[in-house]
């Protein structure tokens, strides 16, 4: 049996987050703006394939058991940190090598949209993205008993709300490529998109 108010607090609460600004999000939205929709459609698939398997684990217990092994946390923290500190360098370099260029308008060399799996494993070192899972593991245990269903609910209930979130942010993007089309605005997306990742390094150390 399910908890249809539960849910309905759930789903708000899959809502808010999932449209409101987050790496996931950003990301998405800058990634559209440098490789453009098609190329950047593995990095929102990726995204919804490694937080639906987060979620899903959360939901089964891995929360609790990660609280167990502190040291697997630990780790999976600075992997994280250290392939996201490779791609920010990567995203500054191709601005560097874009104003070497003057301006030239060549497909980047250096840079490159995530892959499917880049984007599914980014998911471990995502903040905002633990911070969901975890809270609604804890928070929405009560929509269903039964913690098979329970987890599919919770999995489908995101994935439809986000979906559409990460497709709303490829738009803001596309749109926002026509002001960027000059090539020093593209270096200057290179330039916001490696300080964003970086960013997210500093975040994840502290935490």
């Amino acid at each position: 049996m399910i908890n249809e108010t539960l849910w309905l607090s759930m789903a708000a609460f899959a809502f808010v987050t999932a449209f409101t600004p987050g790496p996931n999000n950003l990301m998405l939205m800058s990634s559209t703006i440098l490789f453009g929709g098609k190329r950047t459609i593995p990095h929102l698939i990726g995204i919804q394939i490694g937080f639906s398997t987060l979620m899903a684990a959360a939901v089964l217990g891995l929360g609790e058991l990660l609280k167990l092994f502190p040291d697997a946390q630990m780790v999976v923290k600075w992997l994280g940190a250290g392939w996201l500190l490779w791609l920010g360098v990567t995203f500054l370099r191709e601005a560097v090598r874009q104003h070497r260029s003057k301006g030239e308008t060549q497909a980047p060399k250096t840079s490159r949209p995530f892959t499917i799996i880049e984007a599914a494993l980014f998911q471990l070192a995502n903040p905002k993205a633990l911070v969901m899972v975890l809270s609604t593991a804890s928070l929405y245990s009560g929509i269903a008993e039964d913690i098979t269903l329970r987890t599919v609910i919770i999995v489908l209930t995101f994935s439809a709300i986000g979906t559409p979130s990460g497709i709303s942010w490829m738009l803001l993007g596309r749109a926002m490529n026509r002001w960027l089309g000059d090539a020093s605005h593209g270096r200057v997306m290179n330039i916001a998109m490696g300080v964003l990742i970086l960013a997210l390094v500093a975040v994840i150390l502290m935490n």
